[in-house]
């Protein structure tokens, strides 16, 4: 996702992968910091998209640039949170 301006784009990169470390390492705090930097007012659905291009980028290094591999681990990912939140879901 880009912008006019390079440097907030580059910002924007920067902090997608912030926050994906943060959330790995279970660091909230740094987490909720980023997030309410990043992701409000008209930045929000730009940064989600910067944020999603970052954690597919992990996920093909993670598989040695293997699209289908990094697709299997995604699946099985979204298959486990459909299993914990999927009945949340449903009963709303």
């Amino acid at each position: 996702m880009t912008t006019a301006d390079p440097s907030q784009d580059a910002r924007r990169a920067v902090a997608a992968f912030a926050l994906i470390q943060a959330a790995a390492a279970r660091d909230m705090y740094t987490a909720r910091k980023i997030l309410g930097h990043w992701a409000v007012g008209s930045d929000a659905a730009t940064f989600a998209g910067t944020l999603a291009a970052a954690a597919a980028l992990i996920l093909r290094r993670m598989t040695a640039g293997d699209l289908d591999a990094a697709l299997r681990v995604a699946d099985d990912a979204l298959d486990a949170a459909l299993q914990v939140q999927g009945p949340k879901i449903r009963a709303a």
